[in-house]
């Protein structure tokens, strides 16, 4: 029997050395394809006519190109899925490509020294491979990232070293770590209204960006990634849409932010140590009438300047609400602050219940209008409302009212009350009302799933 390894050998030679299978002209631009696979589900590799990108005097594709999804040959129709390595090596006519959402292997050097190549535009839904595909391609400055694209091979584009613009506009991406690694041009990120979440390590060391803009105050987009954003190191301030939900771990842990702006009046959730490496004293922009929410919540912990921006005024009759989504368990502190009790708001949802059967509570609080005094500590354990610090609210009134502002329940801490809690007796209801003293309202959500007390 003879040994089939130089038999194999042979056939991967005689494979490299074949031309492609054949030409079409399609959209004015001349394409050569060779057949990867037939039968049942036949598919074409984009090609150049001769191996190794050898055009030897045939026509170039120039300007704008666009590859087809699929291309017909003697009444079989061929899915396109790949560009092999090299086939528009040297293709200096062309301006602008569009890779279609069934390719999933983009050959090395396949735009090699494309050196008009200005614009890329990917619509793969599954990108498997991409490696130093567009080395040489000096002139690239705006890549798209279309709305098809779900998962892109780590460093594709670490070799484009004069991007400009990068436009994010994939609504479903899975994964898209370490894209831009070691890009150091100055670039700014650009991301599309129906993106719902910035990949994880999506911009991961992408030293060179300098600003992100989010198109529509962002609309879909409620979640940035993990390490999304790490060591972007030429990002000075970042303004994060009203719709963000959740910011995740290290999500800008390293850059060199000098402004910070949210625009929910509700803060988002922060995963563990989003700003890590951040200066504290960073300024912090919130929206109007916020600002307690933001100093109560997780970003309180990690800066210390948080501000309004410029034109804000305090409306007389608006309250100034704070939420935190931090849950909290039964006999865990519910943390309100103590004011001069005036035009403020604090809320208590029980949500859930723990394996004890206890209630688990979504806590909402604020701040009054005006400086803060020493600290108000409320605790709450089934339906019943331990007031901590009472000594210092002896004689006020404490009354609840339920859902329709009905009164049930009028009581008064005891002008000599003599130790340092009060504790109330919550009646059973959805939703709960309770005045202290001059402070304007709690409101308690009771959750409507059997909660056991």
């Amino acid at each position: 029997m003879k040994p089939l390894l130089p038999l194999l050998l042979l056939s991967l030679l005689a494979m490299e050395a074949s031309a492609s299978d054949f030409r079409k002209t399609m959209g004015g631009q001349p394409l050569y394809f060779t057949i990867t696979a037939e039968g049942q589900h036949p598919t074409v590799s984009v090609d150049s006519p001769f191996p190794g990108g050898d055009y030897q005097g045939m026509e170039r594709p120039q300007g704008r190109l666009t590859i087809p999804e699929q291309v017909e040959r003697d009444g079989t129709t061929y899915k396109v899925t790949s560009i092999a390595a090299r086939a528009f090596a040297d293709c200096e006519g062309l301006q602008a490509v569009t890779v279609p959402v069934g390719v999933t292997v983009v050959g090395s050097g396949a735009f090699h020294n494309c050196n008009n190549l200005r614009s890329v535009t990917l619509m793969c839904d599954s990108l498997a491979l991409m490696y130093r595909s567009f080395e040489g391609c000096y002139g690239v400055d705006t890549l798209i990232l279309g709305a098809t694209v779900r998962y892109l091979p780590p460093f594709a584009f670490a070799g484009m070293g004069h991007l400009a613009e990068v436009r994010l506009e994939a609504e479903n991406a899975t994964a898209m770590t370490n894209l831009f690694f070691g890009c150091r041009s100055a670039a700014r990120l650009v991301v599309g209204s129906r993106v719902s979440t910035v990949p994880d390590f999506f911009c991961y060391n992408f030293e060179g960006l300098q600003s992100v803009e989010f198109v529509a105050d962002g609309h879909s987009l409620a979640t940035i990634g993990q390490c999304a954003f790490v060591n972007c190191s030429s990002l000075r301030e970042i303004v994060l849409p009203s719709s963000v939900t959740l910011i995740g771990a290290n999500a800008f842990a390293y850059c060199r932010l000098q402004q910070i702006a949210f625009r929910s009046e509700v803060p988002p959730v922060l995963a563990d140590h989003p700003f890590f490496g951040i200066d504290s004293n960073t300024h912090v922009e919130v929206p109007c009438g916020s600002r307690q929410a933001y100093a109560n919540a997780a970003v309180g912990r990690f800066f210390r300047n948080i501000d309004y921006p410029e034109g804000c005024q305090k409306d007389p009759m608006r309250q100034e609400v704070v939420y935190i989504h931090d849950t909290v368990y039964v006999h865990d502190t519910i943390y309100l602050p103590e004011t001069a009790f005036r035009e403020h708001l604090a809320a208590v949802n029980a949500t859930d219940a723990d394996a004890d059967g206890g209630a688990l509570v979504e806590v909402d609080y604020s701040d009054a209008i005006g400086n803060a005094e020493p600290e108000q500590w409320l605790f709450l354990d089934g339906r019943t409302l331990r007031i901590a610090r009472a000594l210092r609210l002896r004689g006020a009134p404490v009354k609840v009212y339920d859902e329709n502002g009905r009164l049930v329940l009028d009581d008064r801490i005891p002008p000599d009350h003599p130790a340092d809690n009060w504790y109330l007796r919550l009646p059973r209801r959805k939703r709960l009302y309770l005045s202290i003293g001059n402070l304007r309202t709690i409101a308690v959500d009771i959750a409507a799933q059997q909660v056991k007390y």
